[in-house]
């Protein structure tokens, strides 16, 4: 059995169409459960920033605060340190099984960096032998898929 994240959530989403549900605390993406909500799916989603040979984690190295936005279950979640401002919206796409994190990252130097996504898939709620990849999407942009 793996480890799971912290019980204390500051949002939760889910769609009418799809049996889809996610949470969100400390302002990334916790469990998300498919097709049923006691069958998780990801344990959780995040970015790690790399400049200088340091690494920032966007679980714990920013201020954050999450705002659902007002008369959906999407959120806007804006995480800042001296380095870094993030801002994403999250929220589950209605028409389909997924959900959407728009990311936006903005640097206060222009020094090299690395940016890392970091996804822990957990299907069916197991620890580990999960896969995941990316595909481009018709428009272009990167998708993460697993």
């Amino acid at each position: 059995m793996g480890t799971w994240p912290r019980p204390d959530k500051e949002g939760y989403g889910t769609t009418l169409k799809q049996n889809l549900w996610f949470t969100l605390s400390r302002g990334i993406v916790n469990e998300i459960a498919y097709p049923y909500v006691d069958r998780l799916q990801s344990r959780d989603t995040f970015l790690v920033i790399g400049q200088d040979g340091a690494f920032l984690d966007d679980r714990r190295d920013f201020e954050t605060t999450v705002r659902r936005i007002p008369a959906t279950l999407a959120y806007r979640v804006e995480q800042k340190n001296s380095q870094v401002a993030i801002k994403k919206v999250v929220t589950v796409v209605p028409a389909t099984s997924a959900i959407l994190i728009d990311y936006e990252v903005q640097f206060s130097n222009s020094r090299p960096k690395q940016l890392i996504l970091v996804h822990n898939p957990s299907a069916d709620g197991t620890s580990g032998g999960d896969e995941m990849f990316s595909q481009t999407a018709i428009s272009g942009h990167p998708l993460l898929l697993s």
